[in-house]
């Protein structure tokens, strides 16, 4: 199996998971980057609840750590003080293929096509009319 077929089979939180885990430790998350779940998912093309997973995930392999306020801090907490919210998109990060190709689409946009070809597989090949009958 493929690298990117076997990313795709993982869920969507593994997969943020491991790309954020080795961004951290290749450095392009640097430690004290704040994190924020909403920031992040867009980022990476992804609804919220998988990249908070993700990050509770990282919180308890001591990856990052929570912080009082809104979001996440790359190792450990400041003694003092809330660092600044870094913009995702201004960092380089490593992200595979399964992340970003849909990025910027709605999720019903997504699976439109796949959703249209299965329904128009059921369709009778005949026409009806809804409500009514055979002509």
């Amino acid at each position: 199996m493929a690298r990117e077929d076997l990313a795709a089979a993982k869920p969507y939180y593994q997969m943020v998971h491991v790309v954020l885990a080795s961004n951290v430790a290749n450095g392009n998350l640097p430690m004290g980057t704040r994190l924020q779940t909403s920031a992040v998912a867009d980022r990476l093309g992804v609804s919220r609840p998988p990249v908070k997973r993700a990050l509770d995930l990282l919180a308890l392999d001591s990856v990052i750590t929570a912080l009082d306020t809104q979001g996440d801090i790359v190792g450990a907490a400041p003694r003092e003080g809330v660092p600044a919210c870094t913009n995702p998109h201004r960092l380089a990060l490593d992200l595979p293929e399964a992340l970003g190709k849909n990025l910027g689409q709605a999720s019903w946009e997504r699976i439109f096509e796949a959703v249209e070809a299965e329904v128009l597989n059921f369709i009778p090949f005949d026409i009806f009319l809804v409500g009514g009958r055979h002509r």
